[in-house]
């Protein structure tokens, strides 16, 4: 039971983080182009998904942002 929870938790996590990347403007993606961050979040999901959590993803939220 333990392992199907798990399971279901890492899914989640590589679907959560590849929809987060895919949907982010490319001029906001920091570190590697998005395709790269794309196939970095399928092959190695949780550290691939921590990487782009910590690392790939804008700093601030384009929605809190000023806007001129």
């Amino acid at each position: 039971m333990l392992r199907l929870v798990l399971a279901v938790l890492v899914l989640g996590f590589t679907i959560y983080t590849l929809v987060d990347c895919v949907q982010t403007p490319d001029d906001e993606v920091r570190g590697l182009p998005k395709v790269l961050w794309v196939v970095v979040i399928l092959l190695f999901p949780l550290a691939g998904g921590g990487a782009w959590y910590f690392g790939g993803r804008p700093s601030v939220p384009s929605l809190t942002r000023d806007r001129p």
